[in-house]
């Protein structure tokens, strides 16, 4: 009896990480199978077997090992080779197959990956293994197997990843068919040097090379003796001649897999020789067997005798011993049975092994995956004997001394045994679903040597940087999985965003903005860190408070690295231009022109401005420079129990004609220009005082303001969660409570609600559906003393100071000479908006309102005495005032 040695798994750790991605991304918390495949070759050293190879690329798509290498018999030379027009490319390609993958096998396999632990330690592995084996058992009666021999070789993987501790526990499965007796050896194994003599070893090695395509030029994978053309000189090529045709995978295999290149070559494949010395020795696909043989592509047991046979023939043509006189061979004695008058002219005689990779290292034991293939040479040809090399390497190439050729006697198949009477056809809505399945092993032992899981932990493997990383990755990930399935984390991540201001809300931000995997954050500060800073702003400690304080912008960028080393943060040390702040000289005018240059290229390099600083003016140029830009602008602002969060609306229109409602920027309320708002202040005004726990919470909802508008499909130019139903084409001021807000109306709010069910639309804003994160509020107003939260809509005013196409006009054609002029004159943007006019008109209103009341005083006055005499009067003539 045949003893097989069996075959071991090596899992390179890139597997494991594309897994972790794959399960991310992917599969999330499906656990349906997914193809995979890994690789297998013939052993290389005495003293360790091959194993089956998995790494980042069996996920790719799965390819099979057919095709490609199933060439055509030519009537001009029996056993010639010509590569189809589909095949050019593939051949030149195989050129430059990898020295890595040279001389291997692609072989198909599936990965099982549970959910838990608990699942995966109580999956049914007999029912498992019992599929595994139902999907070989189909490849072989179908004829699949020939057409792709690395069928033979499936495997299942169950697995279970920790992502969090990086610990993953897998159990391989190698399904081998039980055969209804074991295979058993004819002669003692021989290596292939002593089996041979040395000339014919020498060119049957020859050929098993170039079948896996060793050699270092392109050489035909067929042959030992002939070159392959240039793929470039091939031209109409003979159409490869098959045997008849049988069910395909595609009625047999779920996913069937699709043929492979040159480079890529089947595991088992044919070894002919015309001479019979193997001297001429060729190397054809499993799938040339019926055309060597002249012979039915029907298994022997399903085939019925021609009418003439006698039942003595009957017989013979299921129960032939190999003398070759039976329509099946017999592979031991060598002999190819006379071409018949069907039109091929192969020669009357000839010599055929079967030929594998053989991962096995022990000399005179084969390697596990020939037990399918012996099984499907009984089944499917009829065989009760074969000739069978174990090809093993030594030094990367096919060694004689170190490969064995066995002689095994196949077991007669009984007829109707586990269905190969009835070949599943292409009706067959389940592989194997109406056939029974031979018995099958193949559960692989643990290091220990025991039928048991392995486990491995890639921590000690991966930095501290990569664990923090991938770490941080993963929560965001796992929101995608039953929170927002939709979630486009990789938009935040990819988001570079600019702080203006490193202070208590500039510190909050930049935490929140790292917990949502953005990486590139920019802080711009002029100040540096006082002793009152640590305890309320959670960058900074006391150590850079020491020595004047470190400045804020450096300082701040310093500690978000410490944090998350692979955050890309900077810090720009530079004031802001504002109205009202006039340069005091010369000097300090181009050091002005310095940071507004500088500030502008800033917000230009990244795709979101939070407005962060701690006075109004200071907000006015990013507010310009943002709606110039079409750069996001999210403004936040905080007093001592209340605050302020915003989004600045969609940047004017350049094309008047287009220019519609929009919503406003944080300028977008006001009557009047900014100005300097630092003078005359006591000490409590120069501070920021506001009660602590007021700034984490708007830094907080300024992130999360940002997150939902790029998660939205129309991002800036999203409507405002709850807004109108109508946009008036006049842009206004007025501000909106929309959502949330206390003090509407009830009847008010019944009503819009009503209207905006009769147009389809809900309360959580217009494409709330589409987005992740639902609908994008414009402001939000907060206060803690009635821990009161309110949305709130404003529309962009066409005479705002910051946002106007006015003003953006002009920044654009003068650049920084308005900017300098808006900082000496603060009053020259009333003007330039129009602001001073409106003002001017509503001083001549208010006027004219007194005038009015005050004539209407006066004539009340006048009008008061006359009625009082009239009353005296009607008083004393009256005779029935008495009454």
């Amino acid at each position: 009896m045949i003893r097989f040695a069996p075959l071991q798994s090596c899992v390179d750790a890139s597997f494991w990480s594309e897994l972790g991605e794959h399960k991310l991304h992917a599969l999330r918390l499906s656990e349906a199978p997914v193809e995979i495949h890994g690789w297998i070759g013939p052993s290389r050293y005495s003293e360790v077997p091959s194993q089956l190879q998995l790494d980042s690329e069996s996920f790719a798509a799965s390819v099979s090992s057919s095709g490609s290498q199933q060439e055509s018999l030519s009537s001009s030379s029996p056993c010639s080779t010509a590569a189809p027009e589909d095949q050019k490319q593939a051949l030149a390609a195989g050129c430059e197959h990898s020295q890595a993958r040279a001389g291997l096998h692609k072989v198909p396999g599936t990965l099982l990956n549970t959910n838990t632990l608990q699942g995966f330690k109580t999956l049914d592995r007999q029912l498992i293994l019992r599929q595994a084996a139902t999907q070989v058992w189909c490849d072989i009666l179908s004829g699949a197997a020939e057409q792709d021999p690395a069928r033979l070789c499936r495997f299942w993987l169950t697995a279970h990843g920790d992502l969090k501790h990086f610990h993953f526990h897998y159990w391989f499965a190698f399904p081998a068919l039980k055969p209804p007796v074991p295979f058993t050896s004819a002669a003692e194994a021989l290596p292939l040097s002593k089996a041979l003599s040395t000339d014919a070893a020498e060119k049957v090695c020859a050929a098993c090379d170039a079948w896996r395509g060793l050699p270092s030029q392109c050489e035909n994978p067929y042959s030992s003796t002939a070159p392959t053309p240039n793929p470039s000189s091939i031209s109409n090529p003979t159409p490869m001649t098959t045997h008849p045709p049988r069910p395909g995978p595609s009625s047999l295999d779920p996913s069937p897999t699709s043929p492979i290149t040159p480079s890529i070559p089947a595991p088992f494949w044919l070894l002919y020789s015309a001479s019979g010395d193997w001297q001429d020795t060729q190397a054809l696909p499993l799938s040339h067997w019926p055309l060597l043989t002249q012979r039915d592509s029907t298994p022997p047991s399903c085939r019925s005798p021609p009418a003439s046979a006698t039942a003595q023939q009957a017989s013979a043509s299921t129960s032939c011993t190999g003398a070759g006189s039976c329509d099946a061979p017999n592979l031991h004695e060598g002999q190819v049975p006379a071409a018949g008058s069907g039109g091929s002219s192969l020669p009357a005689k000839g010599t055929v092994m079967l030929a594998f990779s053989d991962p096995c290292n022990l000399p005179g034991f084969p390697g596990w995956p020939l037990r399918n293939a012996l099984l499907m040479v009984a089944v499917r040809w009829g065989l009760l004997s074969v000739q069978v090399l174990c090809v093993r390497d030594r030094r990367g190439r096919t060694n004689a001394d170190h490969s064995p050729l066995l002689h095994v006697d196949l077991p007669p198949v009984p007829k109707g045994w586990c269905g190969c009477d009835a070949v599943p056809g292409p009706d067959s809505a389940v592989p194997g679903q109406d056939i029974p399945v031979p018995e099958a092993v193949g559960w692989e032992a643990n290091k220990a040597g025991k039928l048991a899981p392995r486990m491995v932990d890639l921590g000690p493997l991966l930095s501290s940087h990569q664990l923090a990383e991938q770490a941080v990755d993963l929560n965001l990930m796992l929101m995608r999985w039953r929170a927002a399935p939709t979630l486009n984390v990789e938009v935040m991540s990819r988001s570079k965003c600019l702080l203006l201001g490193a202070g208590t809300l500039g510190c909050a931000v930049a935490r929140t903005l790292l917990a949502w995997g953005v990486r590139d954050i920019t802080f711009v500060d002029s100040s540096r860190v006082s002793f009152s800073n640590p305890v309320r702003q959670s960058l900074y400690e006391f150590e850079d408070c020491e020595g004047g304080g470190k400045p804020k912008a450096e300082a701040a960028a310093q500690a978000l690295k410490r944090i998350f080393p692979s955050a890309r943060s900077q810090g720009h040390a530079l004031s802001i231009p504002m109205p009202g702040h006039p340069p005091l000289d010369a000097a300090s005018q181009e050091i002005m022109q310095k940071d507004m240059a500088a500030l502008d290229r800033l917000i230009t390099q990244h795709d979101a401005v939070f407005l962060l600083t701690d006075t109004r003016e200071s907000r006015w140029l990013p507010s310009l420079l943002a709606a110039a830009h079409g750069k996001i602008a999210i403004t936040s602002a905080i007093g001592f129990d209340s605050f302020l969060v915003m989004r600045h609306g969609a940047p004017p229109s350049s094309d008047a004609t287009q220019q519609g409602p929009r919503l406003g920027c944080y300028f977008c309320n006001d009557v009047v220009a900014p100005v300097n708002s630092t003078k005359d202040r006591a000490l409590d005004q120069q501070c920021t005082v506001a009660r602590p726990g007021l700034a984490p919470i708007a830094g907080a909802l300024c992130v999360e303001l940002l997150a939902a508008l790029l998660q939205h499909p129309q991002q800036v130019a999203v409507k405002p969660l709850g807004g109108s139903l109508e946009w008036e084409a006049n842009e206004h001021t007025q501000p909106r409570h929309v959502h949330g807000n206390l003090h509407q109306p009830q009847q008010q709010k019944q009503q819009q609600q009503q209207q905006q069910q009769q147009q389809g639309r809900d309360l959580q804003g217009e494409g709330s559906d589409e987005a992740a994160l639902g609908g994008v509020p414009h402001m939000l107003r907060g206060n803690l003393t009635g821990f009161n939260l309110t949305c709130m809509e404003g529309r962009a005013f066409s005479q705002c100071t910051a946002c106007s196409s006015t003003v953006v006009r002009q920044f654009r054609q003068q650049g920084w000479e308005l900017v300098l002029r808006a900082t000496q004159e603060p009053a020259y943007l009333e003007e330039l908006t129009g602001l001073a006019a409106l003002q001017q008109a509503m001083q001549q209103y208010e006027a004219s309102l007194e005038d009015c009341a005050a004539d209407g005083e006066a004539k009340e006055k006048e009008g008061g005495v006359e009625r009082d005499a009239e009353a005296e009067g009607s008083e004393s003539g009256d005779e029935w005032t008495s009454l």
